[in-house]
């Protein structure tokens, strides 16, 4: 990552400060954020990919070989679901 001096005018220096101080972050963050989002809404930068993540079902479907048999498991689902 590269290191950037900017002067700011008096207003948006103690606005940055004011928000830094409220929100408990740090004024390097809060510029990185709002430089990014500016790009982005510009053009100039795409957005970030949002990882996929799945979290494992707190209770299991009771099966044990669904990598196995995949196909039959979702057909007797579907089938339980068309006969309620």
């Amino acid at each position: 990552m590269s290191q950037i001096t900017l002067d700011l005018p008096l207003p948006i220096l103690n606005a940055l400060t004011t928000y830094t101080q409220e929100q408990q972050t740090s004024s390097a963050d809060t510029v990185q954020t709002a430089l990014e989002s500016f790009l982005i809404a510009k053009g100039y930068l795409t957005k970030p990919q949002k990882t996929f993540h799945l979290d494992p079902a707190p209770i299991g479907s009771g099966y044990h070989d669904i990598a196995i048999n995949h196909d039959v498991v979702l057909n007797e689902f579907i089938l339980s679901q068309k006969l309620n």
